[in-house]
């Protein structure tokens, strides 16, 4: 009888544990990005799905380029063909928190080991873009490793990807077939992802959208920019975007009745966040010039941000 207890007990925690983990699946690459791959960052308009591959003994994570999954390693960045991409079959909501490198969050996503050091889950803003890579404990903290331009980067500050808790309902989230290639990031949904680099602009039709497709900023009509949370993930055509709340940034005075004007958000060499009209020119900008910031940030709890380099938040003050 005691037996056939513990059996009963060990099968019970065998279940349970791959409940909990089957949520997020490493999947093997075929050639193509699997269904609800996690996107990690972006650069040039490309987003960057988190992948893992096996190299000198450890699993390594990384970012997915051009079908292969680059690393930083031994001072080099390294690209292999064979990996995995980080899946996200729509329980578990999914977060990044930003780190010193004092202290790892709280339920921060390991990828792997190396020579018995854990390797987890991290991104790191550099040039025009945001890079998946791993963090893993050197000394009293820890640092973020990425690949890029054929290095090994390292950064002190970074965020680190969480388990953050159930989405609502524990509704799975699908992309709509409708976005163009099954499984692919739905890119009509906003140009920009997670972040957006100096002289880009968002224009009409367009918007900046947080990594956990949740929240988009854009520019409205009437000249309003404001901060949307998104209901309808699956959905692609901005005129059918569910939007649950609108946090205006900054309110024209637009009169009612006046003719369209064509607005656009754009980030200015200089730092400066501002809001253009075509036919009128300048409308607003955020004084934020000067500040030493790097490039606009939309995070994933809504909140629209000018990051230096290093991370930091220069504007809003």
């Amino acid at each position: 009888m005691k037996i056939v207890k513990l059996l009963l007990l060990a099968s019970f925690l065998i279940l349970t544990s791959n409940v909990v983990s089957a949520q997020l699946e490493w999947i093997k690459f075929d050639g193509e990005l699997p269904e609800n791959a996690v996107i990690g960052g972006v650069e040039t308009h490309r987003s960057l799905a988190i992948c893992r591959c096996n190299y000198k003994g450890a699993m390594h994570p990384g970012k997915v380029v051009e079908r292969r999954c680059n690393i930083g390693w031994g001072g080099k960045e390294i690209g292999l063909k064979r990996f995995e991409v980080l899946v996200n079959k729509g329980v578990i909501e999914l977060d990044w928190q930003k780190t010193d490198g004092k202290k790892l969050p709280n339920h921060a996503v390991k990828a792997g080991e190396e020579n018995g050091r854990a390797l987890y889950v991290g991104r790191a803003h550099h040039e025009a873009g945001t890079h998946p890579g791993k963090v893993f404990q050197a000394g009293k903290g820890y640092i973020c490793n990425i690949g890029y331009g054929e290095k090994e980067i390292t950064y002190k500050t970074f965020e680190v990807l969480v388990e953050n808790k159930p989405h609502p309902d524990n509704k799975r989230i699908k992309h709509d077939d409708r976005c163009g290639s099954k499984g692919k990031y739905p890119a009509t949904i906003g140009s920009y992802i997670g972040n957006m680099s100096k002289e880009r602009m968002v224009k009409e039709g367009q918007s900046l959208v947080s990594t956990n497709l949740r929240y988009q900023t854009r520019v409205t009509d009437d000249g309003r920019l404001v901060v949307e949370e998104i209901l309808d993930r699956a959905l692609c055509d901005n005129s059918k975007i569910f939007v649950f709340q609108a946090n205006e940034i900054w309110s024209n005075t637009t009169k009612k009745g006046d003719s369209k004007l064509d607005y656009y958000l754009k980030f200015q060499e200089d730092g400066n966040l501002c809001i253009y009209s075509e036919q009128s020119g300048f409308v607003w900008c955020s004084m934020s010039n000067g500040k030493n910031g790097h490039h606009l940030e939309l995070t994933n709890i809504g909140h629209i941000e000018i990051v230096n380099d290093h991370g930091g938040e220069v504007w809003p003050d």
